[in-house]
């Protein structure tokens, strides 16, 4: 009898544990079939997205290959192959579409406008701007996608810039005329500019080619290079670098990962984060809520600083900026580093230093607010905090 007990114990820990099993994974209406999710990209800048969106499926339950399977086939990098991409995934009927940047958002709006194809968009500027909501719908609408929005910070980003870099005048702003999320935000930068008494250079450019020659053809008297949010533009932005290096001009980009390789100054969103954000809107869709009824989020803004780039174009970086900044990069990018050569042979001009300086600070905040007017820089007897450094 005792054998028999204790085998009847071992059949019900094994049964709650499988049950136990089972309630970790997402408890939806698909049973014990895989989801497949087809993800279509614009542009390369953006693979850190996908990477914090399958991050956050993870952590949510969605283990791939075991419930989920996700189709990619890495970046687009033409507007005319963003809907063959498109129309390839809703003809494989995958369950949802992750849009991956304002024109494949357009595009995914146009080709499963009145179906019940499920579309979640990441990396969309301004959905209102974009044509893809009205204002009235942010909150809800019956359309079949949500998403996440950065939000216009165009304005607040131009104020740092100016505030960073001191005595700019003149600032160089290539744009694609055809993305109209870029078109409003020139429109939002050339208001902000006149306000703080800069002038701004925009210069059309609608592919690769063009993009190049106006890198090239960089006017003379300029003094400053801004990167709206524009994935075509941002598809090149290690020809801005580089120029922004050997004119000594401070580039200032929408993101902290741009930071990363080699641009002096950012104040937008991070990649990861809002990959992961994406993926909660993701998982809940997946369990049975409407795309219509989830409102669409806002990505939080975070001012990066690159004391590495500052040093080689030979500008000073106040304390009362590192000391707001969220993050500060000291490395040189990775690409220019030459892993042939001896440490002797870098010149010391492009050497990050070893240490960040003995002058900043010793703690951040989280983020800087995105309040109408710059935060106020601390005064001498505040109390000295801590940069993040990569």
């Amino acid at each position: 009898m005792s054998r028999m007990r204790i085998s009847d114990r071992r059949t019900i820990l094994v049964l709650v544990a499988a049950l136990a099993l089972m309630t970790l994974l997402p408890a939806c209406s698909t049973g014990s079939r895989v989801i497949t999710i087809g993800i279509v990209n614009f542009a390369p800048v953006l693979e850190p997205v996908i990477q914090g969106f399958k991050e956050g499926m993870s952590s949510l339950g969605w283990a791939e290959g075991v419930n989920i399977r996700y189709l990619y086939d890495g970046p687009v990098g033409k507007l005319e192959d963003i809907e063959p991409n498109i129309q390839k995934y809703l003809d494989l009927n995958v369950d949802l579409l992750l849009a991956v940047s304002t024109p494949v958002a357009q595009r995914a709006q146009k080709l499963t406008a009145g179906t019940q194809k499920l579309v979640v968009f990441v990396s969309v500027l301004d959905p209102i701007g974009a044509a893809l909501v009205t204002d009235k719908e942010i909150r809800q609408r019956t359309t079949n996608y949500t998403g996440i929005r950065h939000g216009l910070n165009e304005a607040k980003r131009l104020e740092w810039f100016v505030r960073v870099v001191p005595g700019l005048k003149k600032i160089y702003a290539p744009f694609n005329p055809d993305d109209r999320a870029a078109v409003l935000n020139l429109q939002v930068v050339n208001e902000a500019a006149a306000k703080l008494g800069v002038q701004i250079e925009s210069r059309p450019v609608k592919n690769t080619d063009e993009i190049i020659k106006a890198i090239d053809e960089i006017p003379a008297d300029v003094d400053g290079l801004l990167l709206l949010a524009d994935n075509l533009v941002a598809s090149q932005l290690n020809y801005f670098v580089d120029a922004s290096l050997k004119r000594r001009l401070p580039l200032a980009v929408p993101n902290g990962p741009q930071v990363d390789a080699g641009a002096l100054l950012a104040f937008g969103f991070d990649f990861v984060a809002i990959g992961k954000q994406s993926a909660r809107l993701v998982d809940q869709v997946l369990k049975g809520v409407y795309p219509g009824d989830l409102p669409i989020e806002t990505a939080e803004f975070f001012l990066t600083l690159n004391q590495w780039t500052a040093n080689q174009i030979g500008l000073p970086l106040a304390d009362s900026a590192l000391r707001q900044a969220d993050h500060v990069v000291y490395k040189m990018p990775a690409r220019l580093v030459t892993p042939t050569a001896a440490p002797s042979a870098t010149p010391e001009a492009t050497t990050a230093p070893t240490v960040p300086p003995t002058t900043r600070p010793t703690e951040v905040p989280s983020a800087v607010p995105p309040t109408p007017n710059p935060t106020p820089a601390p005064t001498e007897a505040a109390k000295p905090t801590q940069a993040r450094t990569f």
